[in-house]
């Protein structure tokens, strides 16, 4: 398994604009901190600025919550913001899966039927 890191710079991050917004309240922050740094060392991503990251895992809930984007489109923003630290759309859909699940899962739309 070829491992990626994920170390985006505060300035990078602060670049990211739009994708930046407080966490959702959650009953334990920390352990959804912990469940998504676990999901992103599952698939092969080692963090190496965990705040940086943690940020990147929250402003995907936002901009899937509040920018009327669908997870693929979020991912392909992502990867186009931080091609040096993201070297791949797998690796960013990887963070966007991971964000929601482990940080809002409220916005875990998978599998769910519309009308």
């Amino acid at each position: 398994m070829k491992k990626l890191a994920l170390a985006v710079g505060a300035g990078a991050f602060a670049a990211a604009g739009a994708l930046i917004a407080a966490p959702h309240a959650a009953a334990d922050p920390q352990t959804d901190v912990l469940a998504y740094m676990a999901l992103l060392n599952a698939h092969g991503i080692v963090v190496s600025d965990l705040p940086a990251a943690v940020g990147v895992g929250y402003a995907v809930c936002n901009a899937v919550a509040t920018g009327g984007l669908n997870g693929e489109q979020v991912a392909t923003a992502l990867y186009a913001r931080f091609p040096a630290q993201i070297p791949s759309m797998t690796a960013a859909r990887v963070i966007v899966i991971s964000a929601v699940d482990a940080l809002c899962p409220q916005f875990d739309h998978r599998g769910e039927q519309f009308s």
